[in-house]
C-alpha cells in the first residue's frame, strides 16, 4: 500500500510530521475497515509525534481521529481517558 511505503520513507528520511501525518492517514484507513485495535494504535502513535513537536493542528485532528475509533466500537465515553 502507498500509504505504508509514505510512512517507511519518512521515517527513514527523519520526517517527523510527515511520519505523523502517515500514520495519521493509515489510522484513519484501519478505522474505515473496522481494524480498530490498528487504528487506535497507528493515532496514538502520532498523537505522540504531535505532542512532542508542538503541532496544535495534529493534535487536534489525532483526538478527533481518536475519539472516531472509540466511537465506531459503540464506547462513548472511552475517548476522555486516551
Amino acid at each position: 500500500m502507498l500509504l505504508e511505503e509514505s510512512l517507511e520513507i519518512r521515517r527513514e528520511l527523519g520526517d517527523r510530521t510527515g511520519t505523523a501525518y502517515s500514520l495519521a492517514c493509515l489510522g484513519a484507513v484501519a478505522n474505515h475497515q473496522g481494524d480498530y485495535p490498528t487504528a487506535l494504535a497507528l493515532q496514538q502513535e502520532g498523537l505522540r509525534i504531535w505532542c512532542e513537536i508542538a503541532h496544535g493542528q495534529g493534535i487536534v485532528g489525532s483526538l478527533e481521529e481518536l475519539a472516531s475509533v472509540v466511537a465506531a466500537q459503540g464506547n462513548s465515553l472511552a475517548p476522555a481517558r486516551i
